[in-house]
């Protein structure tokens, strides 16, 4: 019995995450592959720009050249036959600049900052419509589950109302006809509880998937009255 309940206690932890709106919009900023991708583009062309200023600075090149010389060899300094070790080395520097390319330098930057301009305001672009899509779909799931609760009290008064006629049609105090009445709204108000519980799962799904998490983690939104929450396998 111990180890029952402890069990139990460890499933309720593990679900009693409840993601708020504000939660949900900072992991789909944080995680989103395609956000992802478009800051990634936009690094890039800042990196494009960073380079393309980069070229118009000079070029220096320094390198050094080292032989040793053993036995029968030419004598680097006097130029004539020596058996004797010799050492030599050499150093070189160089350096050259862009005096004029016909302005390509200049065309480069020039496009490489709208690039990372456009970058930028793509990211941006891209960041809000997220928001946006994960705003109205949370708020879609909240509405939802509105009709759901609203349809399942409907459906709940129906079934009170059909037993108590029902007990009524026993003693004869209530007509057949008023029973039979009642057992079809009953089931017309079931029916639209089904459809509106399904609306909501349906909605949840939506908004589980545009977080981009793993279709068996479990996932729950805390509305504005935290007693309200929703669940999706």
């Amino acid at each position: 019995m111990i180890l029952m309940v402890a069990l139990t206690g460890v499933s309720l932890t593990a679900q009693e995450k409840k993601w708020t709106l504000a939660e949900c919009i900072d992991y789909a900023v944080a995680n989103n592959i395609a956000l992802q991708r478009q800051k990634l583009l936009s690094e890039t062309a800042d990196a494009n720009l960073l380079k393309s200023k980069m070229d118009v600075l000079p070029t220096l090149n320094i390198g050094s050249d080292a032989n040793m010389g053993f036995g029968r060899s030419v004598n680097p300094v006097t130029n004539l036959i020596t058996f004797k070790q010799n050492l030599s080395n050499s150093y070189a520097i160089s350096t050259s600049v862009d005096i004029f390319n016909g302005f390509t330098t200049i065309n480069t930057i020039s496009a490489n900052k709208f690039l990372k301009q456009a970058g930028i305001e793509n990211e941006k672009i891209a960041r809000n419509t997220l928001v946006i899509d994960i705003l109205s779909q949370f708020y879609r799931v909240l509405y939802a589950r509105g009709i759901e609760d609203a349809s399942r009290m409907k459906a709940d008064l129906s079934e009170k109302q059909l037993l108590r006629v029902t007990k009524m049609v026993e003693i004869g105090r209530e007509s057949v006809a008023k029973q039979y009445e009642l057992q079809s709204s009953y089931s017309a108000d079931k029916l639209a509880y089904t459809v509106a519980r399904n609306t909501t799962e349906q909605a949840i799904t939506t908004l589980k998937q545009m977080l981009q998490l793993e279709p068996g983690t479990p996932f729950d939104i805390m509305g504005p009255n935290p007693g309200k929450m929703l669940v999706a396998d």
